[in-house]
C-alpha cells in the first residue's frame, strides 16, 4: 500500500512540538488545508521575499483561528437552543426530535445520522448530544492551538530575516493587526491550553526582535496584560508561567518585580509552588547574574516553604560560578539542619558531581577539590539511605568519566579519596546492608573503568555479545576477549548488573559466550512436580526444564529476580534487606552444574559486583552421581536455605545453605574480594557480612 502523501510543509514542521506531530499528525494536515482555501493577507516586504511567505503563512492561520472561532459559536448557539427546547418540554417524542435536529447539525454524514436514528429505538439522550458538543468543540480548540504555535514559528521566522528592519516590524504588526489578535486569545478563557500556547506565541516573536527596542515594539494594552497575569494569583497556573516567561522577554525590570513579589511573598500569603518553581527556571536559563544571584540568595535565606520548590532552587544555585553560591550548596548537601529535605539534599549531591565534572574539563583543581571533599562527606556521613545512594551513584560516576577522559587506565589521588570513602562505608559495623552493597557496587564500578580490558571489551566483542538473544552463544577466537580471565570476570560482572547473565566456556583457542539462561530437561524438576500435584498448575508451559548453566567463568544477571516465592523452586528472589538477590551467592544450579564430566573437580567462578565466588565439586564420579541424585531429591528444601530472608523466622541465616553443601555434599565454596594497587599496596573491599558468610570456620 503507498504511503499517504502530507501536505505539511518541511520549513513549517519545527512549529509543532514532537508530541503534537505524533499525536495531531492529521489535525495539522487539516491545518494546512483549511488554509489552502484562505487568501494570504498581503505585506509588502519586497526585497525580502522570504519573509513575505512567513507573514502570508501566518495570516493564513489566523484566518482559520477565526473561521474556527465562528463555528464554535455556531455550535454554542445550537447547543444553548437545544437545552432551551429540552427544558421547555417533556414530550419524548418532541425530545428526540429536538436531540436529533441537533445531531445532524453537528453530524453532517448522511449514514452517520443514519445511525442516529436507529440509535433512539436503543438509547439516545441529551448526554449524548452533550458528549458529542463537547467532543467537537475540543477539536476545534485544538486545531486553533496548532495555528497559535504556527503563527509564532512563522512570524519569529520572518523577523529574523528582516534583522535590524524596525519600520517593517511595525508594518507587519500593524498589517496583521497580530498583537491585538494574540492578545484576545490570551484573554479567551474557554481553554487554558490555548491562552498558553498565545503566550509562547507572542514570546517567540518578541525573542526574534532586537533586545533593545522589545518593549517599544509591543501596544499598552499587551504589555499591561502580560504584566497583570504576571501577578494575578487566581489564574490558571501555567498561564501565570507563561506571562512570567514572557515577561522575562519584554522587559528585565519589569520581570524581577514580579520574581520578588511571587518568590518572597509573606509566609501568610503562600504562592503556587508550580510558578516558584518557574521563575528559578527562568533565573537558571536567563539570569545568571548579580541581580539573579541576589535574588536566589534571598530566596535561600527565606527558606521556602515546599520541597519541590528547593529542589529546582538547589539546580538554580548550582548555575553560579560564585564561592557563596558553593557554600549554600554544600550546606544544602551535608547540613541536614539547614535542608531536612532527602530529595533537595540528593539534588545538591547530583550538583556536586556536575561541578566536578565540569571542574575536570577546565583543569580548575580547586573546584575539583571541593567537589570530591563534598561528594566524599555525603558518602560516608550521610544519615539517609537514598541520599547515600545518589552519592555512591554520582562520585562512581564521576570518577570513571575522568577515566574515560584521560584514558589512564589507573586510579589517581582523585579516584582513591572516592574507593577509600566507599570501602569505609562498607567495612562499619553499623552500615545496613543494602547500603553496603549499594557502596561495594559503586567501589566496583570505579575499578573496573580503570582496567584497560573494560575499554578494549567495549571497542571489541561488548557489540557482538548484546546483540544475542536471551539464551543463544556465539563462538569468539580466544584473542578477542581479554587475555586475564579475572578481569573478563570483573568486566562482565559490571556489564550483567542491568542485563542478562554472560557465561564463558574455553575450548582452546575458541570461547563459548552465552547470553542468558538456557533452559533444559531437568531431572530435579521432573521429581518437584510429581512430589507436588496440584490442579491449578499453568498450562501451556513446560514443567519438566530448569536452568542449566555452564562455563568457567559465570556473571549471573543482577536484575533478574522474583519479588515474591514462587511455586518452582531455586529461582532468584528478592532480598528487600540486600536490594537484590544475592548475585554473589552461588544457585543451587551452579552446583548441579559441578555433577556433569565436564566440570568434574573444576573451578568455577563466579562474579559479582564485590569480588570472586568459587565453587568446586567432588572429582570422583560415583560422588558425583549421587550428589546430582540427593541434590535432585532435595532441591527444594535446600534451594529455600539459599533464599533465606531475614524477615522469614524459620531461614534468616544463609550460611545453612553453604554448610548443607559442604557437610553433605562435599562442595566448597570460596569468596575473594575485589582488590587494586595503589602506591605499591594491594587494597581489598573488606565487606564484614560477606567474609562472615564465607568463613568455613567454626
Amino acid at each position: 500500500m503507498p504511503k499517504r502523501r502530507s501536505n505539511i510543509p518541511n520549513d513549517a514542521l519545527p512549529a509543532f512540538s514532537g508530541f503534537d506531530r505524533l499525536v495531531h499528525q492529521r489535525l495539522i494536515e487539516s491545518l494546512f488545508e483549511e488554509m489552502g482555501r484562505v487568501p494570504e493577507a498581503r505585506v509588502e516586504l519586497p526585497r525580502y521575499p522570504e519573509a513575505m511567505r512567513y507573514v502570508g503563512r501566518a495570516s493564513q492561520a489566523m484566518a482559520v483561528i477565526e473561521s474556527s472561532n465562528g463555528r464554535v459559536r455556531a455550535l454554542d448557539g445550537h447547543f444553548q437552543s437545544l437545552s432551551v427546547h429540552l427544558a421547555e418540554t417533556q414530550r419524548p417524542e418532541e425530545r428526540e426530535s429536538f436531540i436529533f435536529d441537533f445531531l445532524s447539525v453537528v453530524t453532517p454524514n448522511k449514514r452517520a445520522r443514519r445511525g442516529d436514528r436507529r440509535a433512539f429505538k436503543r438509547y439516545m439522550g441529551f448526554d449524548v448530544a452533550e458528549e458529542r458538543y463537547r467532543r467537537i468543540v475540543v477539536h476545534e480548540k485544538t486545531l486553533q492551538k496548532l495555528a497559535l504555535d504556527l503563527i509564532g514559528y512563522s512570524i519569529e521566522l520572518a523577523f529574523i530575516e528582516l534583522g535590524d528592519e524596525h519600520a517593517h516590524y511595525e508594518s507587519v504588526f500593524d498589517e496583521l493587526k497580530l498583537q491585538p489578535f494574540l492578545l484576545h486569545a490570551m484573554q479567551s478563557g474557554r481553554r487554558a491550553q490555548n491562552q498558553v500556547a498565545a503566550f509562547a506565541a507572542l514570546g517567540r516573536i518578541v525573542r526574534a526582535l532586537p533586545s533593545t527596542g522589545r518593549f517599544e515594539s509591543l501596544e499598552f494594552h499587551t504589555s499591561r496584560a502580560v504584566a497583570r497575569y504576571c501577578l494575578d494569583t487566581d489564574e490558571n497556573v501555567w498561564i501565570q508561567i507563561g506571562a512570567l516567561q514572557l515577561m522575562a522577554e519584554i522587559s528585565r525590570a519589569d520581570a524581577f518585580r514580579a520574581f520578588e513579589r511571587r518568590l518572597l511573598s509573606p509566609a501568610e500569603q503562600p504562592d503556587d509552588l508550580f510558578v516558584r518553581k518557574a521563575i528559578l527556571e527562568i533565573i537558571e536559563r536567563r539570569f545568571l547574574d548579580d541581580e539573579g544571584f541576589e535574588l536566589v540568595r534571598q530566596v535561600v535565606a527565606r527558606r521556602d516553604a515546599s520541597d519541590f520548590v528547593r529542589v529546582q532552587l538547589v539546580k538554580t544555585l548550582a548555575q553560579f560560578d560564585r564561592n557563596e553560591a558553593r557554600d549554600s550548596l554544600q550546606a544544602f548537601a551535608l547540613d541536614t539542619s539547614f535542608e531536612a529535605c532527602p530529595q533537595a539534599r540528593a539534588q545538591a549531591v547530583i550538583e556536586w558531581s556536575r561541578i566536578g565534572w565540569e571542574a575536570s574539563l577546565r583543569g580548575d583543581a580547586v573546584v575539583l577539590e571541593q567537589s570530591i571533599a563534598n561528594l566524599r562527606g555525603a558518602v560516608v556521613e550521610g544519615d539517609d539511605a537514598m541520599v547515600q545512594r545518589v552519592a555512591f551513584e554520582e562520585i562512581a560516576h564521576l570518577c570513571n568519566q575522568r577515566e574515560l577522559m584521560s584514558q589512564k587506565f589507573s586510579i589517581d589521588s582523585v579516584a582513591k579519596r572516592a574507593l577509600d570513602a566507599l570501602a569505609e562505608v562498607v567495612a562499619h559495623e553499623s552500615t545496613p546492608t543494602q547500603v553496603r552493597r549499594w557502596a561495594g557496587d559503586a567501589w566496583n564500578q570505579i575499578v573496573v573503568h580503570t582496567l584497560p580490558e573494560y575499554q578494549a571489551f567495549i571497542d571489541g566483542a561488548f557489540q557482538k555479545i548484546v546483540s544475542l538473544r536471551d539464551g543463544k552463544s556465539r563462538i569468539f577466537r580466544r584473542r578477542e576477549l581479554p587475555a586475564d580471565e579475572t578481569r573478563l570476570g570483573r568486566v562482565l560482572a559490571y556489564y550483567t548488573r542491568r542485563d542478562f547473565g554472560v557465561y564463558v566456556e574455553f575450548r582452546g583457542k575458541y570461547v563459548r559466550v552465552t547470553r542468558g539462561d538456557r533452559f533444559r530437561w531437568a531431572w530435579w524438576r521432573i521429581v518437584h512436580e510429581a512430589r507436588h500435584l496440584s490442579p491449578d498448575k499453568r498450562q501451556g508451559f513446560n514443567h519438566t526444564v530448569g536452568r542449566r548453566y555452564s562455563g568457567t567463568i559465570r556473571a549471573h544477571s543482577g536484575i533478574m529476580g522474583e519479588l515474591t516465592r514462587t511455586k518452582v523452586p531455586g529461582e532468584r528472589f528478592y532480598i528487600e534487606d540486600e536490594d537484590s538477590w544475592r548475585r554473589y551467592l552461588p544457585l543451587l544450579d551452579d552446583y548441579l552444574s559441578l555433577c556433569r564430566r565436564a566440570y568434574a573437580g573444576k573451578e568455577v567462578r563466579l562474579f559479582s559486583s564485590y569480588g570472586v565466588t568459587t565453587i568446586k565439586g567432588p572429582r570422583n564420579p560415583f560422588k558425583r552421581w549421587i550428589n546430582f541424585l540427593r541434590l535432585s531429591w532435595d532441591y527444594d528444601e535446600i534451594a529455600r536455605m539459599r533464599n533465606a530472608n531475614p524477615r522469614d523466622r524459620e531461614l534468616s541465616d544463609p550460611r545453612r545453605y553453604l554448610e548443607t553443601l559442604r557437610e553433605r555434599f562435599g562442595f566448597r565454596t570460596t569468596f575473594e574480594p575485589y582488590g587494586y594497587t595503589y602506591g605499591g599496596w594491594r587494597h581489598a573491599l573488606n565487606d564484614p557480612t560477606l567474609i562472615e558468610l564465607f568463613d568455613e570456620s567454626d
